[in-house]
């Protein structure tokens, strides 16, 4: 979904074996080159005609592509990512929130993750592979990935810097197990990360931290944490602070059947 999309569902789809991200929302602003200065001053068209929004993402059982993550929102507004089942994300993590300067994208914002099983971050190989991307190494992103890529330039811009942002993110009642680096892992970057809320989930066999809330961006943007576990006993971090923020992800809704 890129290009501006909107309004739409992924609901019951089965991905296995494919080449990049598996489930994918990429809002890019422009073409790579393009001045900041052109971009601000015409940023209500680019978000007009750019950035996608209201998308639902539920019930698809995705696994075992050879690049790329599991489900992503690489600049995208109002996105709910639920009941998924994401597994052996090879490369890259199971679910990215993330703007990337290489690629002007967006930023992200009002997104949840919530009821996701996340399997397997980064912990095997793909069972097949194509070209150069074979012998890459692996990105070590967490089970779900949440940060904000930036350049000083861009952030020398006010307006700007609010547009490539990542806020009002709430990740809940996730189930990850089994990953490389980190379970969930907040705020990688020099963008703006948060206000975030991570609650409920649930981490195993996780090889480097739980909880890894990064104080680059927690001191103004904070994470709130309640109820997070590793291995069955509580999880926190000491640069959680603040109040859940008000996240309402896609207005959409998917009925039975």
């Amino acid at each position: 979904m890129t290009g501006g999309s909107i309004n739409g569902r992924v609901i019951k789809n089965i991905v296995r074996e494919n080449g990049d991200d598996m489930i994918a929302v990429v809002s890019y602003m422009a073409a790579k080159g393009t001045e900041i200065g052109s971009m601000t001053s015409n940023m209500a068209t680019l978000r007009d005609q750019r950035l996608n929004r209201n998308i639902l993402i539920t019930d698809n059982d995705v696994k075992g592509q050879y690049w790329g993550r599991g489900i992503t929102v690489v600049g995208g507004e109002n996105v709910t990512i639920q009941n998924n089942l994401i597994s052996d994300t090879t490369h890259g993590a199971g679910v990215l929130l993330a703007r990337e300067s290489g690629y002007l994208s967006f930023g992200v914002k009002n997104v949840i993750v919530r009821n996701n099983t996340i399997q397997n971050v980064q912990t095997s190989a793909p069972v097949y592979s194509v070209g150069d991307k074979a012998s890459r190494p692996k990105t070590g992103h967490a089970g779900i990935e949440v940060h904000s890529l930036a350049t000083s330039e861009e952030l020398d811009n006010s307006t700007f810097a609010a547009a490539i942002s990542t806020e009002k993110v709430l990740v809940e009642n996730n189930t990850i197990d089994n990953t490389l680096a980190d379970g969930m892992r907040f705020g990688t970057g020099a963008g703006r990360v948060g206000p975030a809320g991570a609650l409920g989930n649930k981490m195993t066999r996780v090889a480097k931290t739980a909880l890894n809330v990064m104080d680059a961006n927690a001191a103004t943007y904070n994470t709130h944490c309640a109820g997070n576990t590793d291995e069955g006993n509580p999880t926190a971090s000491n640069m959680c602070s603040g109040s859940k923020p008000a996240v309402t992800g896609s207005t959409l809704t998917c009925t039975a059947g």
